[in-house]
């Protein structure tokens, strides 16, 4: 036995929670796989510890851990004791050490302020020893209601360890529970030692009642001693010899016949510990009848079968319960809860632990929610490229990243919005440049005519040769199309004709006039042309090269002016065009509209404009019947939810209550108002199986017990003829009717016990004679062994080896009970081993080192007498087992006396007896 004081240092050696290691990421770091800047941030804290009870290892201790009182995660220590938890940082979360016969604990953990560039590696808090109380020790255990430590992030040690000033806060209440707890348990131990002595006490006076004749007594004291110690086979024993010996002073049949009664009665009852107790009673009877061993087995086996059964029907409904869980995982999966799904896979698991198919589909739903997230990503990437492109006017590229959008999500309204939006703008451009390119090839169309007009007009009047009018009509048509070459190439013709014709001098200051009335009227084309003309008449003049250089400085003047004029045009009108579009984007259509209007009153004729307010318009058509469409619809479906969760929740109930037939249809209801719902479809094939079973196991119970019916009425026929001659002790004629009963039914056990019952009354005589030799072998070799084992103990006991020895003599009174030589020679051993005991507590207690240098210094002891003065002392060391006490006697001249022992002061009985 461990005393209280040795308990309490070991306890605080192992703290009554833990004393972990403080180990950081950076002393012994577990890397993240392929860990990338994208992981930083998913560390984990892992706690790992041993679970014990007074330093024994536990087992099977539940782990749970908990967020805000919901429990995410349990585990359970190992045959070692140990255990492994992990955790999610950033939270606030309790660990709780939970065990039948144990106290809980409870540990409050806070994984929150980790930085995060210290998130790359996992957290381990390893070495944790944690100590369990046992509930059923009388101690006040209600500080163990809040958490026995907290768990922080040390930023210093870039690591997990206990909050100290909590630790300080508690640590009284912890002390007074440590101290509470291991005197209860040094309390268990003496009161195991006053059990003991309880129970050879009651042992010894029933073994003295049992030798006196008083069996009433005997059995009541060990019955007595077999309740103090359970576990004692002796008393057990004792008992059965009792009752024999009670038995033998009536007749052994009678006791035999009223055993097996008692049994059978209880055996047809199928009161199982009943029979079997009176079954041993008639076997103690007569030992060498088969009868009561046979029934003993089928008791035996109908106990063991009734255990298989129960262990079927709780199978059977683990499995019922499972095959739900799975149920409806797969709805809720089919349905694309995959959060919820996979919450009753692991409640499935719950169930069947070693089951693969939740294994599997929660891998499967892992995978899935994988593939969303990333898909979820890859779509709002697609959709912000999207609608830059937009926004851009790349119209192209915004219709294929909004068609790989809805690619990733078929049913999402935005990205098909979106789409009609762009295929609209592009119709409408599309309509704009035909109509650009119809009204250029108009324009074009006209333009060439004219030119051809002008051109034959000129060729005409070049064939008359009427110059003059041929030349005006050659650069009109320059005019028309300044890049031809033919009307240029005819106007040099006419000119160096005319120049032929004229001469030269007269040509040229023709051309100098016709250019000078062609300037004076604005034509600065065709005057440059006659300038340039006569220039290539006289190329060394300069009036003809000034008038050119004049005219080009004018037009060059007049197209900047004019580019400044159409650039401030094109400009307003692309401002507005493009507060339009921008407005589009943002689907802010009436500023749109009121942005387009603006535009064309800067370029009335432009189309772009006027496509756009069309599209815009069509727009807010379709919104405006769109949104009266939707509340109508919404309405409509918030009518047939209300509806339909009405129908389910009735549906629900009725199938609680067993009532399935009218379950179904209020199911089948349910999806008449919402067609191919998975949920009522489940219940239905579910009722569907239900009923089924329910059916064929009512057609086979009536089909059973009607054949049933039938074999009891000829099994009763036989059985009225087979007790009628049992009675009248014609026991072959009874014997074969029992047999023929048997054929009708083969498990029932009355005609076996009855066949029984007959060869038990025909071998009972034999069967006495047998027993009494029996029982002479039997006190024969017990005395034999008695002599061996009393001689074993003596020896032992002589070799100092008492505990060997009392054991020795407890087995020899285990075969001759109340022989009181032994109990003599066992109480002294007990009394030397408690002496033994007393006195290594008292020098554990009481030894100091004072008490053993007495013990070197006077190994043979001291008496020694002195006087001084007024005083006389006299010094007595007594020595032994390597401890030494020193007395003192004082006896003072005015009649004073003093005793002493190792300095303190003690009364003369004491000393006179301690010393003598």
């Amino acid at each position: 036995m461990i005393n209280c004081a040795s308990k309490y240092v070991f306890l605080l050696l192992l703290s009554l929670i833990m004393s972990p290691t403080l180990l950081t990421a950076q002393e012994e770091p577990t890397p993240k796989e392929n860990a990338t800047p994208e992981s930083v941030g998913k560390a984990e804290l892992i706690i790992s510890g041993t679970l014990y009870d007074d330093g024994i290892r536990l087992e099977n201790v539940a782990l749970i851990l908990k967020d805000d009182g919901a429990v995410i995660g349990e585990t359970y220590s190992d045959e070692n004791g140990k255990f492994k938890v992990t955790m999610k940082l950033d939270k606030i979360l309790t660990l709780h050490f939970s065990m039948a016969e144990y106290e809980d604990k409870i540990v409050e953990i806070d994984t929150r302020n980790v930085p995060n560039d210290n998130r790359k590696y996992d957290f381990t808090y390893k070495g944790w020893r944690v100590d369990m109380f046992q509930s059923a020790l009388d101690v006040d255990y209600s500080s163990l209601k809040k958490p026995v430590a907290i768990v922080v992030y040390n930023p210093a040690e870039d690591g997990f360890s206990t909050d100290k000033k909590y630790e300080r806060s508690v640590r009284p209440s912890r002390e007074r529970l440590i101290k509470a707890v291991y005197d209860a348990l040094d309390q268990k131990d003496i009161d195991s030692e006053d059990a003991f002595d309880d129970y050879m006490l009651a042992v010894k006076d029933g073994d003295l009642y049992l030798k006196e004749g008083d069996y009433e007594s005997a059995l009541m004291q060990y019955e007595a001693a077999k309740g103090i110690l359970p576990n004692e086979t002796y008393p057990g024993k004792q008992i059965q010899k009792t009752m024999a010996l009670m038995q033998a002073n009536s007749s052994i049949d009678e006791q035999y016949a009223a055993h097996l009664t008692a049994a059978d009665a209880a055996f047809d009852s199928k009161e199982w510990a009943t029979a079997q107790t009176s079954y041993e009673f008639a076997h103690d009877v007569k030992p060498k009848i088969q009868y009561p061993m046979d029934q003993m087995d089928i008791i035996r086996k109908k106990i063991a079968d009734e255990k298989l059964l129960l262990s079927q029907m709780k199978e059977k409904e683990k499995q019922a319960t499972y095959d739900a869980f799975i149920t409806s995982a797969d709805s809720l999966m089919a349905l694309a809860k995959y959060s919820e799904s996979k919450t009753k896979y692991k409640n499935a698991l719950g169930v069947f632990a070693k089951k693969e198919y939740p294994k599997t589909k929660m891998n499967e739903i892992d995978l899935l929610i994988s593939k969303n997230e990333k898909a979820e990503g890859a779509y709002l990437s697609l959709l912000a490229n999207a609608n830059k492109f937009l926004s851009n006017k790349e119209y192209e590229k915004a219709k294929e990243s909004y068609s790989q959008a809805l690619g990733i999500k078929p049913n999402d309204e935005l990205p098909k919005a979106k789409l009609i939006e762009i295929d609209g703008l592009l119709a409408g451009l599309a309509a704009l440049k035909a109509k650009e390119l119809e009204m250029s090839a108009n324009k074009e169309a006209a333009l060439q005519a004219k030119y051809d007009g002008l051109i034959l007009s000129a060729d005409a009047l070049m064939v008359d040769k009427v110059y003059d009018k041929a030349k005006a009509d050659y650069q009109s048509a320059v005019l028309l199309k300044s890049t031809e070459v033919y009307p240029q190439n005819q106007i040099k013709l006419i000119n160096s004709t005319l120049a032929e014709l004229e001469g030269v001098d007269k040509q040229f200051d023709k051309l100098m006039a016709s250019g000078l009335k062609n300037q004076s009227t604005k034509k600065l084309e065709l005057a440059k042309s006659d300038y340039q003309a006569a220039l290539n008449l006289k190329p060394n003049e300069k009036a003809p090269q000034d008038a050119i250089t004049k005219i080009d400085g004018i037009l060059a003047a007049s197209a900047a002016a004019l580019a400044a004029k159409q650039k401030a045009t094109d400009d307003t009108y692309d401002g507005f065009v493009a507060d339009g579009d921008a407005l589009m984007a943002l689907e802010k259509y009436t500023d749109a509209e009121l942005a387009y209007k603006q535009a064309l009153t800067v370029k009335s004729n432009e189309e772009y404009p006027k496509t756009q307010i069309a599209i815009i318009q069509d727009k807010l058509g379709v919104i405006a019947a769109a949104t009266a469409a939707s509340e109508k619809e919404a309405k409509e479906l918030a009518i047939k939810e209300q509806k339909y969760n009405a129908l389910i929740t009735k549906a629900d109930q009725l199938y609680k209550t067993g009532s399935y037939p009218v379950a179904k249809t209020t199911y089948k209801e349910a999806l008449v108002v919402f067609t191919g719902k998975a949920y009522p479809m489940s219940q239905i094939s579910d009722i569907d199986a239900k009923l089924a079973l329910l059916a064929a196991d009512q057609a086979a119970s009536a089909k059973a017990e009607a054949a049933l019916k039938a074999k009891e009425g000829e099994y009763q026929s036989i059985l009225v003829k087979a007790d009628a001659a049992f009675t009248s002790k014609d026991f072959v004629k009874a014997r074969l009717e029992y047999q023929n009963a048997q054929k009708v039914f083969a498990d029932k056990p009355y005609p076996a016990n009855q066949i029984k019952k007959i060869g038990a009354i025909e071998l009972a005589e034999k069967q006495k004679i047998e027993q009494a030799a029996l029982l002479l072998a039997q006190q024969a070799e017990n005395k034999e062994k008695f002599d061996a084992l009393v001689i074993a103990g003596d020896n032992l006991v002589s070799k100092g080896e008492l505990q060997k020895g009392k054991y020795k003599y407890e087995a020899a009174l285990k075969l001759v009970a109340g022989d009181q030589v032994v109990i003599k020679k066992m109480r002294g051993v007990t009394e030397k081993m408690e002496a033994e005991r007393k006195l290594a507590e008292f020098h554990s207690k009481n030894d100091t080192e004072f008490n053993k240098q007495l013990a070197e210094d006077y190994p043979n002891g001291l008496n020694e007498t002195k006087k001084a003065g007024g005083k006389t002392t006299t010094r007595i060391v007594i020595v032994g087992s390597g401890r030494g006490d020193e007395y003192k006697k004082e006896v003072y001249s005015y009649g004073a006396v003093f005793y002493f022992k190792n300095g303190k002061k003690i009364d003369e009985t004491t000393f006179r007896r301690e010393t003598k």
